[in-house]
């Protein structure tokens, strides 16, 4: 179910708790366990609205600060997750303020077959639910506080002959 601001406050009584929601998302957290959301309002979230997996990761990183993470999804399959750190620089016009770029699977295994790739070597398996993608970028969250960029790392497959 996709709902705007309004939608979701009709839903919990008021507008100010959709926000109090939405800004438990924004900080990484679980409005469906935040105890600064009413008892009552998690449980409208609980029984109206799919809850975000909890997806476990392994965590690897760089002395550049780069992570890369290895996502377990429901099914078992696993994805890679990169975080990378820029923090900023200057420039003749101004300066670059910090900022992260999270670079999210869109599927699980690659059929691009390239050969310094671990995922391009297993083939394509399958597409990432749109679901499964958010849930990658709700799991990096804490790793990444400044305002980035979100990339794909690798594009989706044409899955029909309109592409």
């Amino acid at each position: 179910m996709l709902v705007n601001l309004e939608t979701l406050g009709g839903l919990l009584g008021g507008t100010g708790k959709a926000k109090m929601v939405w800004e438990s998302l924004r900080a990484g957290k679980d409005p469906w366990t935040d105890p600064a959301i009413t008892e009552k309002a998690r449980g409208i979230l609980a029984r109206d609205f799919r809850r975000f997996p909890q997806l476990s990761a392994s965590t690897d990183s760089d002395a550049s600060g780069t992570v890369k993470l290895l996502v377990n999804l429901e099914d078992g399959m696993e994805v890679e997750a990169v975080v990378i750190p820029n923090d900023g620089r200057p420039t003749a016009a101004s300066p670059v303020p910090p900022r992260t770029t999270l670079c999210v699977s869109s599927q699980v295994g690659c059929n691009r077959g390239c050969i310094f790739c671990a995922t391009g070597r297993m083939g394509f398996i399958r597409q990432l639910s749109a679901f499964e993608i958010l849930a990658q970028a709700r799991r990096q969250r804490p790793m990444h506080q400044h305002h980035g960029r979100l990339r794909r790392a690798a594009p989706p497959l044409c899955v029909d002959a309109s592409c």
